[in-house]
């Protein structure tokens, strides 16, 4: 298939800014695979379309405030956006820095009014650099908390806030080690976890290290010259068990997310779901034959992405880009902040 094929005119006013008012308050369609039908609801009415017996598997990562603002040493008003990606010793991190034409290797960086401050030692391949701070261990991780800020995607046009570090993250966050959210969640209370665990829904997660791949856009022209990012991914033995214990049983699996998607088709090995912890590159694009989950929960997804690929895969091209021009004509809100799906 040719990348065009997974593009569609998406009004920019639907791309959301900020999320709804409360969680549960986004809007949630349902499609249906089996009869083709598109139905439109809100997202507290999600656990009427649980069945006794489910397994609703999420994936727990929570999102690390790695997002700062910097000035350049000497420099006048110029501001640049930092965005730290790994540790690389108890001083230094690879980066993110925007724009990257703004520094050079020597180059001195200020962060919190000039609290502490980063020199570039490195350039790595012209897309990111060696920072290295001068703090170090505990009291470096100290002042990177109290000024970072949510790495929110950057087609949201505002600066992060205060509102973010709460709504930018699941109320199921467990283990920091995302560079963003697993968007499907950021719908979910705690009232409704309940509310569908009562319905005799079980819970299992994992924990998958959401990167900034997720936001590539795809340059090709054909889906398969597209190479993927590479994400890691732990699975309990515990949460691999009950995988297996359902299947066996040909109970449901619902996906919350796609990254619950490329986890566990990454970890499905000779009939199994196994447990340990991985790395991933898996692409997903129609056509695939799934071997694990059986409904998928996410959101709305922009054009020519590999995330809508994964979700036209899972739920059939024709049926999911018909969704998506309902989602448009219904003005549904789209990416991370945006509403929701359901595909059964």
């Amino acid at each position: 298939m040719k990348v065009s094929d997974f593009d569609f005119n998406l009004p920019s006013e639907l791309l959301a800014e900020f999320p709804s008012p409360r969680r549960d308050a986004s809007k949630l369609m349902i499609v249906d695979r089996t009869t083709g039908s598109i139905s439109h609801y809100h997202f507290n009415e999600i656990p009427q379309f649980f069945r006794k017996g489910d397994l609703l598997l999420r994936n727990s990562t929570k999102v690390k405030p790695v997002r700062f603002l910097a000035t350049k040493e000497h420099a006048k008003g110029a501001n640049l956006e930092v965005l730290l990606l790994r540790l690389i010793n108890h001083s230094s991190y690879e980066a993110f820095i925007d724009p990257l034409v703004k520094v050079k290797v020597g180059s001195i960086l200020l962060f919190g009014d000039g609290e502490f401050s980063g020199k570039i030692t490195a350039i790595f391949d012209q897309r990111s650099v060696e920072l290295a701070f001068n703090y170090s261990g505990d009291e470096l991780e100290s002042l990177l908390r109290k000024f970072g800020k949510m790495p929110i995607p950057r087609y949201i046009k505002r600066k992060p806030d205060e509102m973010d570090f709460e709504r930018y993250q699941t109320v199921y966050a467990d283990k920091e080690t995302a560079l963003a959210a697993p968007t499907s969640g950021l719908h979910f209370t705690h009232e409704l976890f309940n509310e569908i665990q009562k319905k005799g829904v079980e819970i299992s997660d994992f924990n998958l290290e959401i990167g900034l791949g997720t936001f590539n856009p795809v340059y090709v022209d054909e889906v398969l010259d597209h190479k993927m990012h590479t994400e890691h991914y732990t699975i309990s033995e515990k949460t691999a068990q009950k995988v297996n214990s359902k299947k066996k049983a040909g109970e449901r699996i619902v996906a919350l997310g796609t990254t619950s998607i490329r986890a566990t088709e990454s970890a499905f090995k000779n009939g199994i779901l196994e447990s340990g912890e991985f790395d991933t590159e898996i692409f997903i694009h129609p056509p695939y034959n799934f071997k694990v989950a059986d409904a998928l929960i996410t959101n709305f997804h922009t054009p020519r992405s590999t995330l809508l690929m994964l979700v036209c895969a899972f739920g059939g091209y024709d049926l999911m880009m018909n969704a998506y021009r309902e989602a448009i004509k219904n003005k549904y809100r789209f990416y991370s902040y945006g509403d929701s799906m359901m595909i059964v």
